[in-house]
C-alpha cells in the first residue's frame, strides 16, 4: 500500500465499544477527525433534509463516498469534505486542537473521543465540564468566521 500500511485499518476500525459514529474510540487523532466529520455530515443532511443521492449530485462527489464516510469505512480526503461543506453551509471539520493527543488519553487511561462529543462520561465530557469549547459552538463560530471572511474579501 503507497504510504505504508498506516491506513490498511478503516477509521471504524478503531471503535472500542458502541456503533459509529457515535462510538466510544481508540485515541487515534485521525480516526476521531474522520468520525467526527461523519457525524456533522449525518447530522447535516439530517437537518437540511438531504439523500446521499441530492448531495452527491450537487456536491459533485461520488454517492457511495458519502455512503463510506458515513459508514466509517473510508479515509476520506480534504476536496471531499471541502465540496460538502460548501453544498451544505456547514463546517464539517472538527475543531480537535483540545482533543487527546495520540497515546495520551485526557481521563487517566482509557480509550476517548472528541472533546465535547454526545457520549456524556464515556469520552470527552470531562473536557467539556472543564470548560473547553464543544465542537457545536466551535463549528457555529467557525461558520460565523467564515462569513466575516467572506465579505472582506468582496
Amino acid at each position: 500500500m503507497p504510504g505504508g500500511d498506516r491506513r490498511a485499518k478503516a477509521p471504524n476500525g478503531y471503535i472500542v465499544s458502541g456503533t459509529w459514529p457515535h462510538a466510544l474510540m481508540e485515541p487515534v487523532k485521525m480516526a476521531q477527525i474522520v468520525q467526527a466529520i461523519a457525524r456533522a455530515l449525518g447530522e447535516a443532511m439530517e437537518q437540511g433534509g438531504w439523500s446521499a443521492n441530492a448531495l452527491a449530485k450537487e456536491a459533485g462527489v461520488n454517492r457511495q463516498v458519502i455512503a463510506n464516510v458515513l459508514a466509517g469505512s473510508v479515509w476520506l480526503d480534504v476536496y471531499t469534505v471541502g465540496a460538502l461543506e460548501d453544498t451544505l453551509g456547514v463546517i464539517l471539520w472538527p475543531y480537535h486542537l483540545d482533543w487527546p493527543q495520540q497515546g495520551q488519553p485526557k481521563d487517566g487511561g482509557r480509550a476517548v473521543g472528541p472533546v465535547g462529543d454526545k457520549r456524556g462520561q464515556e469520552a470527552g465530557a470531562a473536557g467539556a465540564a472543564d470548560g473547553e469549547e464543544t465542537a457545536p459552538r466551535v463549528r457555529a463560530s467557525r461558520a460565523g468566521e467564515r462569513d466575516s471572511h467572506e465579505r472582506s474579501t468582496l
